[in-house]
């Protein structure tokens, strides 16, 4: 009976029952509860990228271009060749970056071709541009509009100069130093004067210097402020003769006019005031599929979402929803700092949106595809273009191409993972002994894996091996003493386990009590690329 009865209690008590974490590729969600939220999202998703079927590590970058100061803006140029060059500001200088360059020691071959560039003196690296008839404007509040124009003869890298605009109203004065922005519509430049409701407008359509007309807008404003930025806005996809000019001010109030000339009451009607939340910095638009998105204090909004307009609610961008209680929480405390920007990452296949911390940056990532987010951080970006298809930034005396590469620079990239939770399947205590995931790499690397329990966020301090290695603690190897798995399996006095290719049956030890359960990810690599597809528990 004693034999029989200790038989039973095993069998109660030491049940093995085998679960699967998928891959988090739905992404980050910082909105919804943890008790509510899919096991195929994230609490953290940092430096990882959602995937159809699986989450990656970001790619690094490495440097292009070397300044003597900080890069505060990169502006892409197009010729009618469907040439591209790429311009940066740096120092109070524009300097043509199109190919790998040290601009702090140029030949004196290098230093002929920047002629046109150089020598200005600008009292802000800071611009706002638009590319209208092979030419592309510059505008910043403080310094005169410029104008970049290619040479032709190739001598030089193009010249950047004074654009040649006046008031055609003799009674209202126009000074180029106080437009702050600048964007195209309806075949004309425009440009938002700063610290006002005011807009500039070409007299004519397809005019590249000469008369400007003024519009004030302050008269159809309700809620004040000033105007920030403006746009054109085409909800079927294509440019046209229906394709409507969007404004937006300070306090979040977007006016949106149908026609083409201020100036011609017969041409120019106003077809709706409508409130929003307030604009994120002074690139606030991003144009995608017929749609804008506008970065705003309560997330990334497409208009067609939010205006109450015939034909809206037709975006195909994903709203940014699931991780608009982040972006909230970063507008309050770092909305008015300088950096917010969006662009599109066609290569990439991704929405990129630079925010600005209390002393870096970071960036919220959407998967085109998929709708689904994740944050990259430790990428010092003031401002980011893309540029014959690759993605690069600028920062502190350097231009970096990013997306290349397994390194940020010469450092480790550091990515982190904690999941949803889970009850495993049932509302029982249980214990968790045994991790076993899924993943893919291009070499051996160390990884840390665990789980928190009843919504706990803990981080832990231990490096936990893959394999049959042993522990370690976090970070306290040196990464060139690390040996592969087949030389340290069955010794005792390994410190690190490594995985490479696909790997499927090596369970790692957890030990950890309670009813729901997250799990975290995290590795700290580099030269390897990783692939994260899924992770089995074994709980009691």
């Amino acid at each position: 009976m004693s034999a029989l009865f200790k038989k039973t209690v095993n069998r109660s008590l030491n049940r093995l029952i085998d679960y699967v974490f998928p891959s988090p590729v739905g992404g980050l969600n910082t909105t919804i509860s943890y008790d509510a939220m899919p096991l195929n999202e994230a609490i953290v998703m940092d430096n990882y990228i959602p995937y159809t079927n699986h989450v990656a590590l970001r790619k690094g970058y490495r440097p292009y271009a070397t300044f003597n100061a900080p890069v505060k803006t990169l502006a892409l140029f197009k010729s009618l060749s469907n040439q591209e060059r790429l311009l940066a500001f740096s120092g109070g200088e524009a300097f043509d970056i199109s190919e790998p360059k040290d601009l702090k020691n140029l030949s004196l071959e290098e230093i002929e071709k920047q002629k046109g560039l150089r020598g200005k003196n600008f009292l802000s690296d800071e611009w706002q541009f638009a590319e209208f008839k092979n030419r592309l404007y510059f505008a910043n509040g403080v310094d005169k509009v410029q104008v970049y124009e290619e040479d032709d003869t190739n001598e030089t890298y193009g010249t950047l100069s004074e654009a040649e605009f006046s008031s055609a109203n003799e009674e209202v004065s126009l000074d180029t130093t106080k437009l702050e922005n600048v964007f195209v519509a309806k075949q004309r430049l425009w440009f938002i004067e700063k610290g006002s409701m005011k807009v500039w407008y070409s007299e004519n359509a397809g005019e590249v210097k000469g008369k400007l007309l003024s519009f004030d807008m302050s008269a159809v404003s309700s809620f004040g402020g000033t105007l920030v930025a403006g746009a054109s806005w085409t909800q079927d996809g294509g440019a046209g003769m229906d394709d409507l000019t969007v404004f937006i001010t300070s306090q979040g109030e977007v006016l949106v006019y149908k026609g083409s000339n201020p100036n011609d009451a017969n041409d120019w009607a106003l077809k709706g005031v409508y409130k929003m939340a307030a604009p994120l910095g002074k690139k606030c638009f991003i144009k995608y599929l017929g749609d804008l998105v506008v970065i705003s204090k309560e997330g990334y909004v497409p208009l067609s979402k939010a205006l109450p307009l015939e034909g809206a609610n037709s975006s195909q961008l994903a709203f940014s929803n699931k991780i608009q209680e982040l972006v909230i929480e970063r507008a309050k405390f770092y909305g008015a700092k300088k950096g917010w920007q969006a662009l599109l990452y066609q290569r990439g296949g991704w929405a990129l949106f630079n925010v600005p911390l209390s002393t870096g940056f970071e960036q919220h990532v959407c998967n085109l595809s998929t709708g689904a987010w994740c944050r990259f951080t430790d990428i010092k970006s003031y401002c980011w273009e893309v540029f014959n298809t690759r993605l690069y930034f600028g920062s502190d005396n350097h231009v970096y191409l990013f997306d290349e590469g397994t390194t940020d620079g010469n450092n480790p990239i550091h990515g982190k993972i904690q999941q949803a939770f889970s009850n495993l399947g049932t509302n029982r205590y249980k214990r968790v002994t045994l991790l076993n995931p899924c993943l893919k790499s291009s070499r051996p690397f160390a990884l840390k894996i665990y789980t928190n329990t009843d919504f706990d966020t803990q981080t832990k301090p231990y490096h936990t091996t893959i394999g049959e290695a042993g522990d370690c603690r976090w970070n306290e190897m040196k990464w060139s003493t690390l040996k592969p798995v087949t030389s340290v399996i069955g010794t005792s006095n390994a410190k690190w386990a490594r995985l490479a290719g696909i790997h499927r049956t090596n369970w790692i030890s957890n030990l950890a009590s309670g009813v729901y359960f997250s799990l975290v990810f995290e590795t700290k690599t580099k030269g390897v690329s990783i692939e994260f597809f899924s992770t089995s528990v074994r709980y009691e």
